[in-house]
């Protein structure tokens, strides 16, 4: 109906626009008619001046001849002009169109040619008279005269740019003629479209209102469809509670059918199922229309989990109507969820038990070998002949090959439950080649080898990172080197390159004259338990975790490492890691001289182990260091209330109360700011951190070097 309105109005507007722009057309022919008048009287008036200029001119020229030669011929001709310059002006006068401009230099044009007539009257009279005529006379008759030939000239030209005005006035008003033809034409071809289009729809109207309630109905249908093959439970409630809509899978839910829900409350629905809502959990909606719930729902004595949301339902004009609520099935997602966390506990569970297991394993290890290794190197120093001597470097290389079998399996185990972590600590390389050189020199000694190493100067002196797993790497390598050589050399040769980065390579390269490696067996020798043969391995020991270990620690170090090997002639590892050069560094002398500043100064040892007691004790007093012994952490708070230390050392895992515990009662407690070392079986950096973070300064692990520990005390006193 709107559009059929619509169309009657264009079609108003079309007829009355069309009888404007027929009048519009037959105004513009009068104007187009009355401009052609004009102009043909503008023509007519511009022959008329042609003539009038033309008997002007001979009129001045009888004159003038007149003046010289007077003669009744002459004068007769002049008479003759004036009458017809008379008549001619005259008619100008009468056909002038009525144009204001044009009035003006006519009526200007009669006054200056009367008055010249008037004077050359009366000079033509004083000649016949046989006046004599002045110069004078005949100069002013002249200037008369050009006032008369300028006002003809500014007619002419008048006349002239009026016609050409009203030739474009004309071809312009004809154009719009034409123009308001077409808008005609267009407008009565508008009129004819609009019948048609009305005619059209007309027709097509009801086709259109069908095919738009077929459009809805299929709407409705996909939309029931798509509603009743989803698995979420759906249903819409108007505003007074009344179930409008139900899809199949709430029908499920409840066990009833379509015609038992609809036009129901919901607490009046007759369910044949059990169904108990438990608890429910409200849930954060960006929507304050939405409300999203979390549900257990028991059906039928079975705990199922839903989410729900309840959401308005909107008209065309945005008023709520009804509300729609769902409910969908999250039941395996909680119960995945559940799972996943019962894993994660599960696996951190096993992951803590590991790595207590691996504290516990460490410490039980390593307290008893640092009893052997520490009584050992007492023993040395004591008055022993050539044979006890010998037997007891037999015990020390040993221990210490025991020590290093157990590192290895240790650190291995560490590696591969991700325990181990690297520290960054500013030390010397050189002293880490030193003690890995002091180490392997007593095995290559005896197999009388050439063991050499070189560093190039551009290896910085200082650089910060882990000493210990360096000395690994390295003992690692070169032992291994020592080991597989009979005769020959083993060098170490230490390069260093720079790079724009904080970082610089640093590259050690191990060569040997040994038995060298299979080519076919080069890609294997950095796998756990590898070794070349079987024969190698009875005839050289070991247990194949060396390389392996090797491996991980320079991929721990973001390095790399590579292996270039000739079987019976030797081989050569390229080992790349990169360091960050330290400059600022204070580094202390392990040199004896510089340990007897330690002389006489007091040190509490809070050991309960009586063998580690004993070992602390005898290298403290080595060095001249007064030592106190507590056997737990209440008995060194006793001590520490009445006497005063330069040191304590501290050992972490004791009865009643621990290392840790008792640091922080001695700052909190005892308010005392004496450097406590910790000392444990653990290597473990979150065990350092622990201590850290207890109030300790420094920590050594066990079995401990006595230079190490010289070092520390050295440092804090």
């Amino acid at each position: 109906m709107m559009l059929k309105g619509s169309l009657k109005v264009l079609l108003y507007v079309f007829l009355l626009s069309f009888c404007l722009v027929i009048y519009l057309i037959f105004k513009t022919s009068a104007k187009i008619s009355n401009t052609q008048n004009t102009v043909l009287q503008k023509e007519k008036l511009l022959g008329v001046t042609d003539g009038f200029s033309s008997n002007l001119g001979s009129y001045q020229q009888y004159f003038r001849t007149f003046v010289v030669s007077p003669s009744e011929i002459t004068e007769n001709k002049i008479q003759q002009h004036q009458h017809n310059a008379d008549s001619i002006l005259q008619d100008i006068v009468q056909i002038m169109p009525p144009d204001t401009n044009v009035t003006h230099i006519v009526v200007k044009l009669q006054k200056n040619y009367r008055a010249e007539r008037q004077f050359i009257s009366s000079q033509v009279a004083s000649i016949k008279r046989k006046e004599s005529l002045t110069l004078n006379a005949v100069n002013e008759s002249e200037l008369r005269m050009d006032y008369v030939w300028t006002d003809l000239f500014a007619l002419r030209e008048m006349l002239k740019s009026s016609i050409l005005v009203d030739h474009q006035f004309t071809l312009s008003v004809a154009q719009d003629a034409g123009m308001f033809a077409v808008i005609a034409m267009l407008m009565l071809a508008g009129v004819a479209i609009l019948f048609i289009i009305a005619s059209y729809q007309r027709k097509h109207k009801k086709n259109i209102i069908l095919a738009e309630k077929r459009a809805v109905q299929e709407r409705e249908i996909l939309m029931k469809a798509l509603l009743d093959n989803t698995t979420t439970n759906m249903y819409i409630i108007d505003k007074q509670g009344l179930i409008l809509y139900a899809n199949k899978a709430f029908e499920s839910f409840v066990g009833l059918q379509s015609d038992q829900i609809i036009g129901k409350h919901f607490d009046d629905l007759q369910i044949k199922k059990e169904i108990v809502f438990e608890k429910t959990g409200l849930r954060n909606s960006a929507d304050p229309d939405y409300i999203e719930t979390e549900e257990t729902i028991t059906l039928n004595g079975e705990i199922n989990y839903y989410f729900t949301r309840k959401f308005p339902v909107k008209n065309e004009d945005g008023d709520v109507f009804a509300s729609a609520m769902i409910y969908r099935n999250i039941t395996e997602r909680i119960l995945n969820e559940e799972g996943l966390k019962k894993s994660r506990e599960e696996a951190e569970h096993a992951r803590l038990t590991q790595e207590q297991f691996m504290a516990n394993i460490s410490h039980e290890i390593r307290t008893p070998m640092n009893g052997i290794m520490g009584m050992t190197d007492l023993l040395n120093g004591t008055n022993l002949d050539t044979e006890q001597r010998d037997y007891l470097e037999t015990i020390q290389q040993s221990s210490k090959n025991l020590m290093v079998l157990i590192n290895d399996i240790l650190d291995f185990s560490k590696i591969e439950a991700g325990m181990l972590e690297l520290e960054s600590i500013p030390f010397k390389i050189n002293d880490v080649v030193d003690q890995v050189f002091d180490a392997i020199a007593p095995k290559a000694n005896h197999k009388h080898l050439t063991l050499s190493k070189q560093i190039d100067h551009r290896v910085p002196l200082h650089v910060m990172g882990d000493s210990l797993r360096l000395y690994q790497i390295l003992a690692n390598i070169l032992s291994n080197a020592v080991k597989f050589t009979e005769k020959g050399a083993v060098e170490l040769n230490i390069t260093a390159s720079c790079h724009n980065s904080p970082f610089l390579k640093v590259v050690f390269k191990i060569k040997d004259s040994g038995i060298g490696i299979p080519e076919d067996r080069i890609g294997y020798i950095f796998q756990s338990f590898a070794q070349t043969s079987i024969d190698i391995s009875r005839k050289f020991g070991g247990t194949g975790l060396g390389l392996a270990i090797v491996k991980q620690l320079v991929d721990m170090h973001d390095g790399s490492i590579s292996v270039e090997s000739t079987l019976g002639t030797g081989s050569c590892f390229t080992i790349e890691i990169p360091f960050i050069s330290h400059t600022d560094a204070t580094w202390t002398s392990k040199d004896s001289e510089k340990f007897m500043l330690l002389k006489e100064r007091k040190v509490l040892v809070v050991e309960d182990n009586l063998i580690n007691q004993k070992v602390i004790v005898r290298t403290l007093d080595n060095v001249g260091i007064v030592s106190t012994v507590c056997d737990n952490g209440f008995k060194a708070l006793e001590v520490l209330e009445t006497a005063t230390f330069d040191v304590i050392i501290m050992d972490i895992q004791m009865p009643e109360i621990d290392g840790r515990e008792t640091a922080i009662r001695i700052r909190k407690q005892l308010n005392l700011k004496v450097p406590i070392i910790a000392m444990t079986a653990s290597v473990s950096a979150d065990e350092r951190e622990k201590c850290k973070q207890a109030g300790m300064e420094d920590y050594i692990s066990k079995p401990f070097v006595k230079e190490d520990l010289f070092e520390k005390l050295l440092l804090h006193i």
